[in-house]
């Protein structure tokens, strides 16, 4: 094989998560998105150069962020 090497883009998972038995309510209600405001904050995450794919999970109990982003 010749000096070229592949330069293969490296990815990891990342999670931020906010649960009612590890989090305060006056915390997870500063930090609440508003259901009409998903597909604006959604937005924002996907243009960051750095995130190539994203989820977000909301239940009444917890608020789940997962995001691929570039190592």
């Amino acid at each position: 094989m010749s000096g070229y090497q592949l330069a293969i883009p490296r990815s990891s998972i990342v999670v931020i998560g906010l649960s009612v038995h590890t989090t305060p309510v006056e915390m997870r209600e500063k930090l609440a998105i508003p259901e009409a405001e998903w597909p604006r904050a959604i937005g924002e995450l996907c243009g960051l150069n750095h995130i190539e794919e994203e989820a977000v999970l909301s239940t009444c109990n917890r608020m789940e962020i997962y995001v691929v982003a570039l190592s």
